[in-house]
C-alpha cells in the first residue's frame, strides 16, 4: 500500500480559508492581548455552534468512508 504525500496550504491560504469560515458564522476571532512584553498580538480562532456541528459530521463522515473502503472528499 502506497501512502499519499500530504501537502500543506500554499502562502496565503490559510487566513482567506479562515475569513470565510468566519463569514460562514463556523469560526469566531478575536484578538489577544501578548503575555510576553514584545510579542505582537494574536489572532485566535475558535468555532462556533454550527463550526462544532459540521466538524463532528465530518468526521464521522470519513470515519464511515474509511470503514467502507472509500476515501473521502477533500474540503
Amino acid at each position: 500500500m502506497a501512502m499519499k504525500s500530504c501537502r500543506s496550504p500554499g502562502p496565503g491560504t490559510l487566513y482567506p480559508m479562515l475569513a470565510r469560515l468566519e463569514d460562514q458564522a463556523l469560526l469566531e476571532s478575536q484578538w489577544q492581548e501578548p503575555t510576553v512584553e514584545g510579542r505582537p498580538p494574536r489572532h485566535m480562532y475558535r468555532l462556533t455552534e454550527a463550526g462544532l456541528v459540521l466538524a463532528q459530521k465530518l468526521v464521522r463522515d470519513q470515519r464511515s468512508a474509511a470503514g467502507h473502503g472509500l476515501q473521502a472528499k477533500p474540503l
